[in-house]
């Protein structure tokens, strides 16, 4: 179980079969009556369980949200902002997530569909990268760059006509725009 000290969460290996019935949150609306990512939420007295349907494929992962309120549920690559207080999904990721790179130093993530890039603070989402690269990012982290400015950097898959390579991209820590590399 994770913790901020105030919110726990658990992934639970299926629906309980007993207690108060499970809030099922689909981004789509279909297929709500099927068993999701089943997660666990406990804050002070407050317990509850959440069934997060996701897509087909893509990663699945819960943490807490860079304003340490809430906290992000990725279900098969299908991403929800949840208020675990008010028992209710605040956002839905509207992109098929493929990757989740967090950043805690920075109070940060980074979460990638095969083209772009989200960043999440503090405040929700800061901004989407322009389009990186037609299927694939990789490796994001942040670095000073030769001026000594933070940076995003990472690597993202660029084919061409002569060859099938991955290459390097860098963008503005503040505002997402690409400095170098890319698509």
């Amino acid at each position: 179980m994770k913790t901020n000290e105030k919110i726990e969460f658990e992934i639970l290996k299926g629906l309980p079969p007993y207690g108060t019935p499970p809030i099922t949150f689909s981004a789509s609306g279909s297929q709500a009556f099927r068993e999701g990512l089943v997660v666990k939420f406990k804050n002070g007295e407050t317990q509850w369980v959440g069934n997060f349907i996701g897509l087909y494929n893509g990663p699945t992962r819960v943490m807490l949200h860079p304003n340490r309120k809430n906290v992000i549920v990725v279900a098969d690559g299908e991403g929800y902002i949840v208020d675990v207080d008010e028992k209710k999904v605040i956002e839905n990721l509207s992109m098929e997530i493929y990757k989740i790179f967090d950043c805690e130093e920075e109070n940060l993530v980074f979460i990638s569909d095969d083209s772009n890039l989200l960043c999440l603070g503090e405040k929700g989402a800061l901004w989407t990268s322009e389009y990186l690269s037609p299927a694939g990012i990789e490796e994001v982290r942040i670095e000073l760059n030769e001026s000594g400015k933070k940076v995003v950097k990472g690597s993202c898959y660029c084919p061409t006509v002569d060859s099938d390579d991955w290459g390097d991209f860098e963008l503005d820590l503040s505002s997402g725009k690409i400095l170098k590399g890319g698509y």
